[in-house]
């Protein structure tokens, strides 16, 4: 949606609380800030490579358009005789493989953690990985329709007052929305927290979305 139209449909929309240019316009940035910080948009998409060498487990990225990385959403490794796709793991889950293990190998994992592309396994052969991210947003941006009611609950509970019978209805609906765009918590995490209590916790918590 074209961010003036959406601005004018916004200040229609809650026009009865005569709020000013200056405050809404910090409240639609923040909204977007955090809908960007939870969900993949399209305008922030963007991609890349590094070259990976022998014996080296941790990498710098770099993107060509000079913007910051906010995460990656997708990675591959490529050598001179593999094409490997790589899983997205946390760091909790890395540093459980990389400190207790250290195994070599074609790498088939990565996190991104500290502003760096870390592989596992520590790769004993040379190649590239090339990777999809989304970039670090600074301003409002173009972003389709579907997104509308979900920024517009997002304002709202930047606009009314925390805790207020309004904010707490515009938090709900945003939340339940945001739900809408994210995946399943991934598998992995029921392995990782071993016990049975935090297994059922996390099966409760798919359940909701």
């Amino acid at each position: 949606m074209n961010v003036t139209t959406f601005r004018k449909d916004v200040q229609n929309l809650l026009a009865d609380l005569r709020i000013k240019d200056p405050r809404m316009q910090a409240a639609e940035k923040a909204a977007f800030l955090k809908m960007a910080h939870h969900i993949d948009l399209p305008d922030a998409e963007d991609s890349g490579s590094v070259t990976i060498t022998s014996g080296t487990p941790n990498y710098d990225l770099e993107l060509g358009s000079g913007k910051d990385i906010d995460r990656i959403t997708g990675a591959v490794f490529v050598g001179s005789s593999v094409k490997q796709p790589l899983t997205d793991w946390n760091s909790r889950t890395y540093l459980h493989a990389y400190r207790g293990l250290a195994t070599t190998g074609t790498p088939y994992a990565f996190s991104y953690y500290n502003n760096q592309l870390w592989l596992y396994y520590i790769p004993n052969l040379s190649g590239t990985v090339y990777f999809n991210c989304q970039h670090v947003v600074t301003d409002l941006t173009d972003f389709p329709d579907n997104y509308y009611p979900l920024m517009v609950e997002l304002i709202q509970t930047f606009i009314y007052k925390r805790g207020t019978s309004e904010w707490w209805s515009a938090y709900r609906a945003g939340k339940d929305l945001m739900k809408s765009f994210k995946d399943r918590m991934h598998p992995k995490k029921v392995v990782i927290e071993l016990s049975g209590h935090r297994a059922r916790r996390v099966k409760a918590l798919n359940e909701l979305i």
